[in-house]
């Protein structure tokens, strides 16, 4: 059923396996640093889908998406009858169109991040090697041989770990890029390091009490849409994604100041306060938000997770990139 090539229902859509890959621990994996894993086991199961009909029968371009098997299982069906016979219709019928869908890149591709102790004094010093490190590697690389490559240029990885925004109060992070399921042996073949970023406890404090790094209630309607695309990539669902599709253009009508002609962003506009929202404050809100719409959406489990210390520590980043 899991083969590539093989038609299913995934959360409704008649959705196309295009590859089936095993994941393995890598030598950053927490699991690994904390020897709760050895190093190339098998992690995970990836599956890589690309959507041909959604579940509302629209035609879609089919860009292909890498999901973990064991997280999106219960939603893989077998196709029912009706959607074996729009399949075979579309195939016979649009014989072309069938055709340019299929020959369209199967490829995709994923990055992890990873980050290291540094010292705050050292940290400037630390992103500017990386950069010029991130120039001169070749076009792939394990993560082994980036360790090594990385110490020919005097910059220690040890250290290097996934998990490091719970390990560690400051550091240099970035992101590695790869595509899925390229692999040599039981490990990942990389294509680059970009994203550099870093922590400074200090300045993070500093800018928690700054009013200027605040964002306003268009801006918090911005942060929720963010919030629910990350748990849409770990748990499907249509209703969900329905919502998603709706928060697009009520954000551009709450930005333009067109709220009243857009449903949703006039709900929202008259729901929420007329203030700016700090990092705490935008995650309160942002759940309290989603409860005003659990009558109509499953955004219960949402606004739930987002009031987890475990959430907010993972997806800081989503603030960050929403203020």
């Amino acid at each position: 059923m899991y083969n590539s090539g093989s038609w299913l229902d995934f959360d409704g859509n008649i959705t196309r396996v295009e590859a089936v890959h095993q994941g393995f621990y890598e030598p950053f994996d927490a699991e690994v640093m904390d020897g709760e894993a050895q190093c190339g086991s098998c992690r995970y199961r990836q599956i890589v889908l690309r959507d041909l009909f959604s579940y509302q029968g629209r035609l879609l371009a089919g860009v292909p998406s890498m999901k973990y098997f064991e997280a999106i299982k219960e939603y893989l069906h077998p196709l029912s009858e009706a959607q074996k016979h729009r399949l075979e219709r579309f195939q016979q019928t649009h014989p072309d169109q069938y055709q340019h869908w299929l020959d369209r890149d199967g490829t995709c591709t994923d990055f992890v991040l990873v980050g290291m102790d540094v010292p705050v004094e050292r940290q400037k010093a630390t992103l500017s090697q990386l950069r010029k490190l991130a120039r001169s590697l070749p076009a792939t690389f394990t993560f082994d041989e980036l360790v090594a490559l990385a110490a020919g240029q005097h910059i220690s990885l040890s250290g290097c770990r996934d998990d490091y925004d719970s390990q560690y109060d400051n550091y240099v992070s970035f992101s590695l890029t790869f595509r899925v399921g390229e692999l040599r042996g039981h490990q990942q073949l990389y294509r680059g390091i970009k994203n550099f970023d870093y922590r400074d406890s200090q300045e993070d404090a500093r800018l928690l009490s700054d009013p200027s790094c605040w964002f306003n209630f268009e801006h918090l309607f911005l942060f929720v849409a963010r919030n629910l695309k990350e748990y849409l990539l770990q748990q499907p669902s249509a209703p969900l994604q329905a919502l998603f599709d709706q928060m697009k253009p009520a954000f551009l009508a709450l930005n333009d100041g067109k709220h009243k002609g857009n449903a949703l962003a006039a709900e929202y506009y008259r729901w929420v306060p007329k203030q700016m929202f700090n990092r705490e404050q935008a995650w309160s809100a942002a759940a309290d938000y989603l409860d005003t719409l659990a009558d109509r959406y499953p955004t219960a489990p949402l606004a739930a997770v987002l009031r987890t210390a475990q959430w907010q520590k993972k997806y800081c980043w989503v603030y960050d990139a929403c203020s």
